[in-house]
């Protein structure tokens, strides 16, 4: 049984603004908005990955400890989720 991997929702429309990504839920006509890191990871999203190889990423690439990236790693995941904007799969 292999990790859970995450992915974009098919029923987006994203756009990159000015270093942000501006997504809109075409289901619910909901606007989100990410900056930063959450680019960063929104990114690595659109070839699926896992909660652990994203905080990875996370890691190498900002001023962040392993500990720490994963936390918030997993809480942005839990709201892109929970939003309706990413789904996971099983891998394995």
């Amino acid at each position: 049984m292999g990790e859970v991997v995450f992915k974009k929702s098919g029923s987006l429309i994203e756009r990159r603004i000015e270093g942000e990504a501006i997504l809109l839920d075409i289901k619910s006509g909901v606007y989100y908005d990410l900056k930063n890191v959450g680019v960063f990871i929104w990114e690595i999203l659109s070839g699926g990955a896992s909660a652990r190889q994203i905080a990875a990423a996370v890691a190498e690439n900002f001023d962040v400890d392993a500990e720490t990236a994963l936390a918030d790693t997993l809480e942005l995941l839990n709201d892109l989720e929970t939003e309706g904007l990413i789904v996971r799969n099983a891998e394995g």
